[in-house]
């Protein structure tokens, strides 16, 4: 199916509370919770909290704020920011049961290529692969219904 047959409502079953795990390659591990809030009918804000655990083992607290807005044919992840900057500008398409898309992000002078797949209401993973002179890892996030 093309990426127009995506509404916004197929992304609703976003809001609420998910429980995460996150891989950052190197060894060290991010677990927590997220909530996406619905702000409007085409908004959601997105916040997350949890301990990052470093491949030594020490641990340290994080959280992190996004929005997302919502269109039809995928989204859009801005930095909960004033004024909000764009992170990445999601087109998604259907592959079976699930919602899948691709995002970029030119962060000079490193690049963040990343893969959403959505099985909501169940759960969703994002993948990040930042490279670059500066930047060489990759990131993995489960989300969890909580």
């Amino acid at each position: 199916m093309a990426a127009a047959t995506v509404q916004v409502g197929d992304l609703l079953g976003l809001v609420g509370d998910w429980s995460f795990r996150r891989s950052v390659s190197g060894g060290s591990t991010m677990t927590g919770q997220a909530t996406f809030f619905q702000a409007s009918d085409h908004r959601l804000n997105y916040a997350e909290t949890g301990t990052l655990t470093l491949a030594d083992g020490k641990d340290y607290a994080f959280e992190r704020r996004y929005i997302y807005e919502l269109r039809g044919g995928g989204f859009r992840v801005l930095f909960d920011e004033t004024p909000p900057r764009l992170f990445q500008d999601v087109v998604l398409r259907l592959a079976g049961e699930a919602l899948i898309g691709s995002g970029f992000h030119n962060c000079a002078p490193d690049v963040y290529s990343s893969a959403y797949r959505f099985n909501l209401p169940v759960g969703f993973r994002i993948a990040h692969d930042v490279s670059g002179p500066r930047k060489a890892y990759a990131i993995v996030t489960d989300y969890a219904r909580r």
